[in-house]
């Protein structure tokens, strides 16, 4: 159920019930696909914030054998910022990055999970091919 497609009784009655997911603990923002070039290195930014009682929080990036990370993991030492995540798309294909936020919260061991689709951009059919 989603809590925004109704009013302010509605939203709270939802709510109160446990009716909806609850607010992710460690927000991030990045964009869910990238359209990049095969062999030429790119880099997707990722928004993070995340609550002031919070500690030993970092990303674990992980991918598909088609994508090359020199990053494996970052550490998050400030509240809120954003961090170049740099890639190399080696292989045509279903691509993905997964983006896994770990840290405590109030002392409790808090996870979430995302993921960056990752297309191989098409060449214009006006491009004169190289020649061997």
């Amino acid at each position: 159920m989603d809590p925004s497609q109704y009013g302010f009784v509605g939203r709270t009655a939802i709510k109160l019930a446990g009716l909806s997911a609850p607010e992710p603990v460690f927000k991030i923002n990045h964009p869910s696909m990238a359209k990049v070039e095969i062999g030429e290195e790119s880099h997707v930014v990722i928004e993070y914030d995340r609550p002031w009682r919070s500690d030993n929080v970092e990303l674990t990036i992980s991918s598909t054998t088609g994508i090359t990370l020199p990053l494996k993991n970052i550490e998050l030492d400030d509240l809120d910022g954003e961090v170049k995540l740099p890639f190399l798309l080696t292989k045509p294909g279903y691509n993905s990055i997964t983006i896994k936020v770990t840290g405590e919260h109030k002392g409790e061991p808090v996870t979430s999970t995302s993921m960056v689709y990752v297309r191989a951009k098409q060449k214009s059919i006006n491009e004169p091919k190289a020649e061997l």
